[in-house]
């Protein structure tokens, strides 16, 4: 009857409203804070540390029903409630829920915690669905990569554990779906997933990584079944009710929990708990906030809800905020995290804000922030690194999706200094991308082309990027951005991530040309000489010359002045100089103090810097050393 009386129970998204119900569950306790004078009480209860586990996988591979199986706690944006997901039967939105346990025993000693809150972040598993994907992972500590054991490995797999390898390090496999294996053959089966999984493994950074078997709905079939925590919440509201692998754990294995049978869950569940670290959210008192906004939608008569998650920093009820991209600002009326009431979050924690008079229609997702503190980014230096997987060109000017957070836009890529990053590539080939500072004094070799690879091919590699934003994006300093080729084909089999790389200076406003020059990138020029003749009466006993006259370097109009003194190799590397010009036909005399040895016909080469970024007239010098 409840449920005939609220017809929008099944939307959720940046156009819910007070008539939805699902929203209900967050704007009516909203509400009667609001009415209560917008004060809200924490609850009592234990102290709690929020940890975010990212679950993401191929399509089809059994994520929401693997979430919905482990949650006892729902948002208003989770288990698919948007109507075209109920209609296509596929995840479209990020979705989120939570289930809760005791700290684990292993971290007791001296823990202020007494509860960990998992918070389970449902990914997209659809290819047209990258840019979301790549927005719910940023906000992750850990990784669920579920693989459908009948299928293995597919596209969007491999995408996902890319993202993965660049965001976190904590990884387990979760092969769902073994009731499908008929049981006389599931053993041998699994065994030889899990083998072509480790091997795919061996070649990241998660070699050695777990693989749990699980079954979130044995047959396939309906809904998963109701937690022991859930079945004591007000879930009818949300359209459905969620299963819990914490009621599982007090179970026997395979046990039907409400009607609907899953397999392996507790030991998932106690695998989570045994590995479990608390995360290092470091000092947030002064950190500006930095929250990013994953919905938003009004509440009638009270306000807007946004809910996200805390990057940095904390906030509190009574706070004021800024929306940057939106130039606005706002106090914060009242909070919830998953439905309680809270006076305070903080770095880690996922949680809903209210506010007043805020047209929700101009925000989907985007951040909120401490006043002033993080303003719009039109240009970034990054450094850089490509994805292995990534089997397309991309060259330095070439315009590529440029994503940090949830927003995403296209942006233009020049690349430089792989040759001077080849210690620091070295050091850290295969762990997390270190985070340098970028030296404005550096001399800085220009890259023609994003670069990949091992010792075969010439690497590893780094590589500095002056990224050129089509449209301003709000950016933290030494934010993490990946680079995407988006606009391929969906259907493709190819990777379409082609670089991950982390902040190191921002341009508020689009480079000006001093800016730019201050960017010290060369590119190696060279211009070529042949030996007209040699000019010494006589060699010297070893055979070396000192004096020749050379051609062929210079038209007989050109003004040798700018050239004269520079530095002048051989074939073999010996060194002289450009001395002065021989006649008016473009031939000039060259000098090698230590003597070379040259004959008619030899070559003698010109090698200079030309500076990317400098005017015209610093580039009519010829520059060898900056």
């Amino acid at each position: 009857q409840r449920r005939a009386a609220r017809p929008r129970d099944s939307a959720c998204d940046s156009t819910c409203d007070s008539a939805c119900a699902c929203a209900r569950a967050t704007t009516e306790p909203m509400a009667a804070l609001a009415a209560a004078g917008g004060a809200p009480v924490a609850p009592a209860g234990p102290s709690v540390v929020n940890i975010n586990v990212g679950v993401l996988g191929h399509v089809d591979s059994g994520k929401t029903s693997l979430v919905r199986a482990l949650s006892t706690k729902l948002s208003t944006a989770s288990l698919d409630k948007h109507p075209q997901s109920k209609e296509r039967g596929i995840t479209l939105d990020l979705g989120f829920s939570a289930f809760m346990r005791p700290v684990p025993e292993h971290l007791r000693a001296g823990c202020p915690f007494t509860e960990v809150q998992f918070t389970l972040v449902d990914c997209p598993g659809h290819a047209s669905l990258i840019r979301t994907i790549i927005g719910g992972a940023h906000i992750i500590d850990r990784m669920l990569l579920v693989v459908d054991v009948t299928k293995g490995i597919q596209t969007q797999t491999a995408e996902c554990l890319v993202i993965g390898e660049i965001l976190t390090d904590d990884l387990t496999v979760v092969l769902n779906k073994v009731d499908l294996i008929p049981e006389a053959q599931r053993e041998e089966r699994v065994a030889k997933v899990k083998e072509t999984i480790n091997n795919v493994l061996a070649t990241t950074r998660f070699k050695g990584s777990p693989i749990l078997s699980v079954s979130a709905i044995v047959g396939g079939d309906g809904k998963a079944g109701v937690g022991e925590n859930a079945a004591n919440q007000d879930l009818d509201a949300h359209g459905s009710q969620a299963a819990a692998a914490t009621a599982a754990a007090t179970a026997a294995d395979g046990a039907a929990v409400s009607g609907v049978q899953s397999l392996g869950l507790e030991d998932l569940v106690a695998h989570i708990e045994r590995t479990t670290s608390l995360p290092d959210r470091g000092d947030v008192s002064n950190e500006p906030l930095y929250f990013a906004i994953d919905h938003c939608f009004p509440i009638r008569g009270q306000g807007k809800v946004m809910t996200g998650t805390v990057l940095s920093g904390s906030v509190e009820v009574g706070q004021t905020v800024e929306i940057p991209q939106l130039k606005e600002e706002r106090k914060v009326k009242s909070m919830q995290m998953f439905r309680q009431p809270v006076q305070r979050a903080a770095k880690g924690d996922r949680v809903a804000l209210c506010v007043s008079n805020l047209n929700d229609k101009l925000l989907e997702r985007g951040v909120l922030t401490t006043p002033h503190s993080i303003p719009l980014t039109s240009a970034v230096v990054a450094l850089v690194r490509k994805v292995k997987y990534f089997s397309l060109r991309c060259p330095s000017r070439s315009k590529v999706h440029i994503t940090v957070g949830h927003s995403t836009t296209l942006g233009t890529v020049t690349l430089f200094g792989s040759p001077q990053l080849k210690e620091v590539a070295a050091k850290y080939a295969g762990k997390e991308l270190p985070t340098l500072e970028f030296d404005d004094a550096a001399e800085l070799e220009y890259d023609a082309e994003l670069r990949g690879g091992g010792k075969p091919k010439g690497g590893p590699f780094l590589h500095w990027a002056l990224i050129e934003l089509d449209s301003p994006l709000i950016c933290q300093d030494k934010s993490m951005i990946i680079g995407s080729r988006l606009d391929m084909d969906v259907d493709t089999k190819n990777c379409r991530i082609a670089f991950y790389g982390r902040v190191a200076r921002q341009f508020a406003a689009p480079p000006t040309p001093a800016e730019l020059q201050a960017l010290k990138v060369f590119k190696w020029k060279q211009r070529e000489a042949i030996v007209d003749r040699v000019a010494d009466k006589s060699p010297a006993a070893d055979g070396t010359v000192r004096n020749v006259v050379a051609r062929n370097m210079f038209s007989k109009d050109a003004d040798l002045q700018r050239f004269l003194g520079k530095t002048l190799e051989t074939a073999a590397g010996e060194r002289g100089r450009l001395e002065s010009a021989f006649g008016k036909t473009g031939k000039f005399n060259a000098y090698f103090p230590d003597g070379a040895r040259l004959g008619r016909g030899d070559k003698l080469f010109l090698r200079f810097k030309h500076l990317l970024f400098a005017s015209q007239d610093t580039n009519k010098r010829i520059l060898q050393e900056l």
